[in-house]
C-alpha cells in the first residue's frame, strides 16, 4: 500500500493493542552523545498497515472538543474534532475512511447530533455513536433504543475511555473496523 508507519504514542501507558507495527527499517539511537544511523522507515505492506481506532468527536464548544481528544488520544487512539455538524460533514468528505467510532454532542449550534448520526448513518450503516451533553433532562433511553450510547457531561477520563472500549469491543464494530 506504500504507506509509511506514523505512531502516536499516549504521555501514559502504551499503545492501543490493536496497533501494530510495520517491519524493517533502519534504526537511530544516541550513544555516548552520539548519532548511530538514521530512521528509514521501510513502507507497511498488506496485513502490516497499522489498524488504528480513529474517533471523531463533534462538540460546539472548542474547549470540550480538544479536551476530548486530549483524553482519547492518551488512552492511544487517534482522535479529531469538529465544532458543528456541517464541519464535520465536510472533515469526512474529505477523509477516505470513516472513523471507528463517533463522539457527539447532543445539541450542536447547526444541528441536534442524532440528526447527524442519522444523515452518517445513511453514508456509512450503521454508525456507532457516544453522545455527550451536559443537559441532565435528556432522554438517554431513546438513545440506547438507536444502538447508540450515552454519558452525561462533565465526565472524567476513566468515564469517556470506558464507555468508548465497550463500544468498540460490540461484534458490529469489530466487523465494521476490520473491513
Amino acid at each position: 500500500s506504500g504507506r509509511a508507519t506514523s505512531w502516536h504514542w499516549p504521555a501514559r501507558g502504551r499503545p492501543s493493542p490493536r496497533r501494530r507495527r510495520c517491519s524493517g527499517g533502519v534504526g537511530s539511537r544516541k550513544r555516548q552523545g552520539r548519532r548511530e544511523g538514521v530512521v528509514l522507515p521501510f513502507p507497511c505492506t498488506g496485513s502490516e498497515v497499522p489498524s488504528v481506532t480513529t474517533i471523531l468527536v463533534v462538540d460546539d464548544e472548542l474547549d470540550a472538543c480538544e479536551l476530548t481528544c486530549r483524553m482519547l488520544r492518551d488512552a492511544g487512539y487517534e482522535a479529531f474534532w469538529a465544532t458543528s455538524g456541517e464541519h464535520a460533514l465536510t472533515l469526512l468528505v474529505e477523509r477516505r475512511q470513516a472513523p471507528d467510532l463517533f463522539v457527539f454532542d447532543v445539541r450542536l449550534r447547526d444541528m441536534p447530533g442524532p440528526t447527524l448520526a442519522w444523515l452518517l448513518s445513511e453514508r456509512y450503516g450503521e454508525v456507532p455513536v457516544l453522545f455527550i451533553s451536559g443537559y441532565p433532562s435528556f432522554d438517554a433511553a431513546l438513545l440506547r433504543a438507536a444502538r447508540w450510547e450515552f454519558l452525561p457531561k462533565p465526565f472524567e477520563s476513566p468515564d469517556l475511555i470506558g464507555a468508548v472500549r465497550r463500544m468498540l469491543e460490540e461484534p458490529g464494530v469489530q466487523a465494521r473496523s476490520a473491513s
